[in-house]
């Protein structure tokens, strides 16, 4: 869920893991509020038809097998599916996930994994899927 894995990279909170425990032992163990440390995105993206899409949550129920990365063009953290790591060029899904000290460095992230990702696929531009009104 994208809720727990931000608040883990923002606050190194496990929060699913005070779940458990709160309901196994009764008591909550955090007794303050986590300090965000470093800021955090979260984002979906699909590949076919020589189009890279923003998407929502949604299409990553439909990838097929997932595997979890720390070496996808420079995200933090990738979910992405085995299509992708397979055969390049085939038609994938993927959660980005960056982290960084300060919200400039997360966006240099992924601006260049963006960047990166445009230059490896015969991509010809990004589309929005959800464009603002």
């Amino acid at each position: 869920s994208q809720t727990p894995t931000t608040v883990l990279h923002a606050s190194g909170t496990n929060i699913l893991e005070e779940l458990v425990r709160t309901y196994l032992g009764g008591l909550l163990s955090i007794k303050k509020r986590p300090t965000i440390k470093n800021a955090c995105i979260y984002e979906h993206i699909s590949y076919n038809e020589n189009h890279l899409r923003y998407t929502g949550e949604h299409v990553m129920g439909e990838a097929g097998t997932l595997v979890l990365t720390d070496k996808f063009f420079g995200a933090t953290e990738a979910i992405v599916s085995q299509s992708a790591l397979q055969e390049w060029g085939a038609p994938f899904e993927a959660t980005l996930i960056f982290r960084g000290n300060s919200m400039s460095e997360v966006l240099s992230k992924h601006e260049k994994c963006i960047e990166r990702l445009l230059d490896s696929l015969p991509c010809e531009m990004i589309e929005d899927s959800s464009p603002p009104l």
